[in-house]
């Protein structure tokens, strides 16, 4: 495989040399490159040494890595620096790469990984940097320079992102941190970086704590409206008959004891047995109502009128519970009007 990639490699640059394979023997300088992005067409392999710049061109679609050979007596000892250029098959840029080697006069290897042209130094085009005068910017996705950030004590006066950020700026002279929501509603260039209040990064995600003395929570700084939203609440914390009838609204909601909608639907158990339940919290009155049994059972049958339990929850157990009277409350037993289980009444 290597033999016939470097044949296509040399048969490529070189089409009339008489002996490709006799000059694949006899490299001097391989040159491994690795990192050829999608969609590459051609290879562009710069060798610099001492002595002139030798420039070798392959054909390497569908290719991920590929092997470039320098014949033997190239170039003399030294260092020899390498520049690669991955392009499309429009001739676009599409991933670069350089590297450094020392080359001995005999043979060598040298490696290279090409990067995307998506870098900040190499920004849609190799050696296309993002830097401007006292700014900087970032490349993008689609290989174009973002926008540009000022340096401290710089402002963009023209507008014009070639020029960078041209002029001082006179009027920043405090250097203060830009982070507080008094900077950010001051008008100012607090730390100088060309941006003022809402238009610095730093005035965004602010946050306060809630102005309730009961809370510990905080609330989100609108540095359009130059406002506090509204309150981080815990609504379980006014949800209980304590916390719903001591003045204080618990959960930073700003609605106190009964305005609170957790305090509508306070309840708590009761009941045993068949009777269990739930009652539930009156908040104007500050009491719970009735007990609520989940599955009443009416208590009026010869099998619930001898079991010991108030099968109908109304608080008469057996025989005490008017419908069962002359019901059967045992063997040979009958619930009688005064509500005793005899065997006569």
């Amino acid at each position: 495989m290597r033999r016939s990639l470097a044949l296509a490699v040399f048969a490529t640059a070189f089409a009339c040399t008489l002996d490709p394979q006799r000059v694949i023997d006899r490299a001097g300088l391989t040159v491994h490159v690795a990192g050829l992005p999608p969609g590459s067409a051609e290879l562009e392999l710069t060798a610099s040494g001492s002595g002139a710049a030798k420039v070798k061109r392959a054909r390497v679609q569908g290719l991920s890595a590929i092997d470039v050979f320098y014949e033997e007596a190239s170039f003399p000892k030294g260092p020899v620096t390498l520049a690669g250029i991955a392009r499309g098959l429009d001739g676009g840029e599409l991933a670069c790469g350089a590297s450094l080697t020392d080359f001995d006069g005999g043979t060598a290897v040298a490696r290279m990984a090409l990067t995307p042209t998506t870098d900040d130094l190499n920004c849609g085009a190799c050696g296309q940097s993002c830097a401007r005068p006292n700014a900087s910017a970032s490349c993008t996705a689609s290989g174009t320079c973002g926008p540009l950030a000022c340096a401290p004590g710089f402002i963009d006066q023209d507008g014009r992102f070639d020029t960078g950020c041209e002029a001082k700026d006179t009027a920043c002279t405090t250097l203060a941190a830009e982070s507080t929501v008094a900077a950010c509603s001051n008008g100012v260039d607090d730390d100088c970086d060309g941006k003022k209040d809402c238009a610095d990064s730093a005035c965004q995600g602010l946050t306060g704590a809630c102005p309730f003395l009961t809370c510990t929570g905080v609330q989100s700084w609108n540095c359009a409206t130059q406002t506090y939203g509204a309150c981080a609440s815990d609504p379980t914390r006014e949800a209980t008959p304590a916390a719903c009838s001591n003045g204080v609204d618990d959960d930073c909601d700003g609605k106190t004891d009964c305005q609170d909608p957790g305090c509508q639907a306070v309840s708590e158990s009761c009941g045993v047995s068949v009777c269990a339940g739930v009652k539930a919290w009156v908040c104007l009155t500050r009491t719970f109502g009735l007990c609520l049994p989940q599955a009443p059972v009416p208590e009026a049958s010869d099998l619930t009128c001898g079991n010991g339990l108030d099968d109908d929850c109304d608080g008469l157990v057996d025989c005490q519970d008017p419908g069962c009277a002359g019901r059967s409350c045992g063997l040979g037993k009958l619930c009688c009007p005064d509500g005793t289980c005899k065997s006569s009444c």
